[in-house]
């Protein structure tokens, strides 16, 4: 009773946590990495870790999330079209990609942006049921608030964390196989 308590604690302080360093909506991308970062973690420490993480991913994470912010407005534009909802789909996909990718690995931007398209499209049956997941606790929260407001993204991120992670170790060992085929 006592770990799933410290569970619930941990996903409150981290939600408000990435919620109150998201409000420069530049700053997501660090928000969500740092997030991601602290839910993969074992410690009880919550908001040091947190800053730590944020400042660390800051600078990397700038020039993925105004990218990621330009081409969803102009996605968001073309809503009318299924072409416009495709868009918003593999953006948002390569993006939390890239971030994931961005709290386990030292890449360049050029990079980071790289594979994060691979696996991005690779792990796509994940990203759709993460935002399916998404949906849920928005609909969720709409009739239960406090879970909506108390936790929201940061159980979102968990359950996104835990299905990235599923299909990244083993999209890796399959790259590197075919990698090593090729060679």
């Amino acid at each position: 009773m006592v770990k799933y308590m410290k569970w619930i604690y941990k996903l409150m302080i981290l939600n408000i946590v990435t919620i109150v360093t998201s409000i420069p909506v530049v700053t997501l991308g660090a928000s969500l990495a740092a997030m991601f970062q602290i839910l993969g973690s074992e410690e009880d420490a919550i908001v040091k870790p947190f800053f730590t993480a944020y400042v660390k991913h800051l600078k990397k994470s700038l020039p993925l999330t105004v990218g990621f912010l330009v081409m969803t407005t102009g996605a968001v534009m073309m809503r009318a079209s299924i072409w416009g909802l495709l868009l918003l789909v593999e953006l948002s996909a390569v993006y939390l990609a890239s971030i994931q990718i961005m709290t386990r690995n030292h890449l360049g931007i050029k990079e980071l942006v790289k594979n994060g398209f691979i696996m991005g499209n690779h792990l796509m049956g994940h990203h759709l049921v993460g935002l399916l997941f998404a949906y849920g606790i928005l609909k969720f929260g709409v009739h239960v608030p406090a879970i909506g407001v108390f936790m929201g993204i940061s159980l979102w991120g968990y359950g996104y964390d835990k299905l990235f992670k599923s299909g990244y170790f083993r999209t890796l060992g399959q790259l590197r196989r075919l990698n090593h085929e090729n060679v």
